[in-house]
């Protein structure tokens, strides 16, 4: 939350308002931007050319054109030789006609602020007080009509923003993020016998980040806080990366990452990865190992995550149908937990059938939702294959067509898990594999999600433009621009292991080779031979140094998804 106030110095509020800023009934009120002039230091379309001097806003000198030397300040004493009624003006019409010739138009994209982004901005930008004031509606009538309403005020900070160049005209306030202090309503309404009346409104702009849509702000989150997290990424065009982890160094290397990139995070176990976490010498008969790893991590994660001051959705991966026992396990365990207390263990668990015949794929995953469904535990499913290989569930050699789901059988999904609870994502192939291969074996068109976004809402006649919570599966090695296009059609989840791996393993092979010789012996180095050598060999720091490098993977990741500074 920013609070912007007006300014108590009288002299000062007279020189801000100085009579420029108008509210006349029927008449659209206009808010003044603060400008400089300056001279051009090269030819600028709509501007003027190279030498002229023109007005520019001071946000746009300050932040762009001084910068980047395309203007310089022109000294008062300068400016006191122009002659009376020759102010510099800006020439609109200059080589305008470069600006858009010979480029094909195309659709404006505009990348959404994170509330972080749009407040530091606003402080930036915005000057100390708005005042407007209102003229009388004729200079024989001296009744003052209308009012100064959040619709004013919102519109006044985006014209103010939007004159200091791209990030100010990236900044959206709407009039329900306006509060007026010490008035009821959303107007300050203006009626008297006044030739001239400064109204001076003081208000705060509410910016609402994902916490604010949560009711547990840090740690594990379950229920309606996963549900409206998901909607507010899906909003907000960011997916929330899926972390695979297999130890408590992994886990704590994901979350100092989300917690200094100010975001939410997704952490998962795998089948495998939870009978790691028990130990390799764990019995992984009936799935004991996995389950009973899966348990130990959640607790685990449930215990630590509220220290990093950050929302966490406890998860866990694909589950094909020879794996269901595990599943069974830790809903057993969930259903435990909720009897005590009133939530489940796990946020969220995820079964793949995608491997069987999808009407058998529905019908048993909408089973497993009616079972999640008392807890409000969220439940992604995932229809058509996602190639390559992961925790013994090779795809490798499946034909290339099963790749590709078709709009109609996410539909089916959808009807048949809507019936149930509104706590289900799908993950729909679109070309996607596990695992990273060599640039331009893998062929994704994540294109197709917004054709099943268009499908299900077409068949649904929803209000809503994108009613699907969509899954990206196999996100190592995809590109910004594969993310970019998948989170444009709804995708809220990014899954990502395999990076991660590799930047754990760097982290700790560049140790070991850089300080091999000191990791020879206990004791004696190159620094002499009666040297001790414990400080190098301690796990706890070339372990440390595989959560570095994983955590700045994560980060990067974080960026990649627009999830960072989302809190």
């Amino acid at each position: 939350m920013a609070l912007f106030s007006t300014p108590k110095c009288p002299s000062c509020i007279r020189q801000l308002a100085g009579g420029a800023f108008q509210q006349i009934r029927g008449i659209k009120k206009m808010v003044k931007v603060p400008t400089v002039t300056v001279r051009l230091l090269k030819d600028v379309p709509k501007y003027g050319p190279a030498g002229t001097l023109i007005p520019v806003a001071k946000g746009r000198m300050r932040s762009i054109w001084y910068p980047q030397k395309v203007a310089d300040y022109v000294h008062y004493t300068e400016l006191k030789k122009i002659p009376r009624g020759e102010a510099p003006q800006r020439d609109f019409f200059f080589l305008a006609d470069t600006v858009t010739s010979g480029k094909k138009k195309q659709k404006a994209t505009v990348s959404l602020l994170s509330p972080t982004q749009t407040i530091a901005i606003l402080e930036a930008l915005l000057p100390p007080s708005l005042q407007f004031s209102s003229a009388t509606i004729s200079p024989t009538d001296h009744s003052l009509h209308g009012s100064v309403s959040t619709v004013d005020i919102a519109n006044a900070i985006k014209m103010v923003s939007a004159a200091n160049g791209e990030e100010g005209s990236r900044v959206v306030i709407t009039p329900d993020q306006i509060e007026l202090i010490g008035v009821e309503g959303d107007k300050i309404k203006m009626i008297g016998e006044y030739q001239k009346r400064l109204v001076l409104v003081k208000f705060r702009i509410i910016i609402m980040g994902a916490l604010e849509v949560l009711k547990r702000k840090s740690g594990v989150i379950v229920g309606d806080d996963v549900l409206n997290l998901f909607k507010y990424a899906k909003e907000h065009k960011f997916a929330i990366p899926a972390i695979n982890v297999t130890s408590s160094s992994t886990v704590v290397a994901s979350l100092e990452a989300a917690r200094d990139a100010k975001s939410p995070v997704i952490i998962q176990m795998s089948q495998g990865g939870s009978a790691y976490f028990a130990g390799k010498g764990v019995s992984n008969t009936n799935q004991f190992a996995s389950i009973s790893g899966a348990i130990a991590a959640a607790y685990y994660i449930r215990s630590i995550a509220p220290a990093y001051g950050i929302p966490v959705i406890l998860h866990t991966d694909h589950c094909a149908k020879k794996l269901l026992p595990w599943l069974d396990g830790m809903l057993d365990a969930d259903e435990k937990y909720f009897v005590e207390h009133g939530e489940p263990l796990f946020s969220s668990h995820m079964i793949d059938l995608s491997e069987e015949e999808k009407e058998e794929n529905i019908a048993i995953t909408k089973k497993y939702a009616e079972r999640a469904a008392p807890m409000k535990q969220w439940l992604e499913m995932e229809i058509g294959i996602t190639g390559g290989e992961e925790d013994g569930v090779d795809n490798t050699d499946v034909d290339n067509s099963a790749l590709y789901t078709q709009p109609e059988d996410i539909y089916e999904v959808y009807k048949a898990l809507s019936s149930v609870s509104p706590y289900f994502s799908i993950a729909a192939a679109f070309g996607n594999v596990h695992g990273v291969y060599k640039p331009g074996n893998v062929k994704l068109h994540p294109e197709l999600l917004g054709k099943h976004q268009a499908y299900t809402k077409q068949q649904i006649s929803s209000a809503e433009e994108k009613p699907l919570f969509l899954v990206f599966h196999g996100g190592s090695g995809s590109s910004k621009e594969e993310f970019r296009q998948g989170i444009e059609n709804g995708v809220i989840k990014v899954n990502l292991d395999t990076d991660l791996q590799y930047a754990y393993l760097t982290g700790i092979r560049d140790y070991v080779l850089n300080k091999k010789d000191y990791l020879m012996q206990q004791v004696g180095n190159p620094d002499g031979d009666d040297k001790p050598n414990k400080k190098y060999f301690d796990p706890r720091v070339w372990v440390r140094e595989g959560e570095k490098t994983m955590t700045a993977r994560v980060k990067e990741a974080l960026t990649d998804f627009n999830t960072a500074n989302q809190l």
